[in-house]
């Protein structure tokens, strides 16, 4: 069953003014039946078969009597009241109509309704492969690109073109020479220091090491990689009602007869159906780190500088 959210305190401080006769006198009823009849005269002092013969102004001002004697045990029975009930004070004629449609053989003419819509069906559809997949065959080619960078940065950076070196591929070296001062040892420090007796003597240093080991080689890898994916279905219910009216008229006058024809026509359609409204939210996060170099290429590079 569909029911209405609005709450009677609501309704009751709603503008009745713009409401005509008929729907004040109905309300008032239904506020009667809610409250009990013994509460109902207690607040207005009226009679239910004297409501005909008030006027719009004196039923607006028992209407609104109700809001200074409101109790909140007055919901409790609202929510306990009938659809009639409902209705006579307004609440939207949607309420009995979309309970009729429920009980009606829509569902079994159409065979799905707003309340038990297919989502099983519906979800069965989605392509999680490409969804979930998706991403995760991404972070995959991801990380052997940048497998491939490394090889061919030490291709092309650690080792020299074999075009300009006999055909040979050969590790490309990096040489630094510079003067380091060392303790002489033939110094006698019981003499004074001369030219023949120095207490510090000059070398010549001469470091031969691989290019690759002064630099920083890239080595991303992927560490983690999170996927979200949410989807959201919405059953809407819809009804298009059009109605078209036609009249043709004809006079036609003679000697002695008047004749007037006159046809009418009117047609009324009406359609339902129910949509189903899919929302896809995919998030990808994916954190990367510059890796530490491979055993292997570390112990070359170690025998190398050694």
């Amino acid at each position: 069953m569909y029911t209405m959210e609005k709450t009677l305190k609501e309704f009751l401080s709603e503008n009745h003014q713009r409401k005509n006769k008929d729907k004040l006198i109905s309300a008032i009823t239904g506020i009667s039946r809610i409250i009990g009849e013994e509460k109902y005269a207690e607040i207005t002092g009226v009679q239910l078969s004297e409501l005909d013969d008030l006027s719009k102004s004196d039923l607006v001002g028992t209407l609104n009597q109700f809001i200074n004697s409101y109790q909140e045990d007055w919901e409790k029975s609202l929510s306990e009241a009938s659809v009639e009930v409902k209705l006579m004070l307004g609440f939207n004629d949607i309420v009995a109509e979309m309970n009729e449609l429920s009980k009606s053989d829509f569902s079994a003419q159409s065979g799905t309704s707003a309340s038990n819509a297919n989502f099983a069906a519906e979800l069965g559809s989605i392509d999680f492969a490409n969804m979930i997949g998706g991403p995760l065959n991404a972070c995959v080619t991801a990380q052997n690109n940048a497998s491939m960078a490394t090889v061919s940065f030490i291709n092309e950076v650690g080792f020299t073109d074999p075009a300009t070196t006999g055909g040979i591929r050969e590790v490309r070296m990096v040489d630094f020479t510079h003067k380091r001062k060392t303790i002489n040892p033939d110094y006698d420090p019981a003499q004074a220091e001369s030219a023949t007796n120095v207490k510090y003597s000059e070398e010549d240093i001469a470091l031969e090491v691989p290019f690759l080991s002064i630099l920083n080689i890239p080595s991303l890898r992927i560490e983690t990689c999170e996927i979200d994916f949410n989807v959201k279905l919405n059953s809407v219910y819809t009804k298009d009602v059009s109605s078209e009216f036609q009249l043709d008229a004809s006079l036609g006058i003679d000697y002695k007869w008047i004749k007037f024809d006159v046809s009418a026509s009117y047609k009324r359609s009406m359609s339902t159906g129910v949509r189903v409204e899919k929302e896809y939210n995919l998030g990808v996060k994916v954190v990367a780190t510059n890796d530490q170099l491979p055993g292997g290429l570390e112990n070359v590079l170690g025998i190398l500088a050694g």
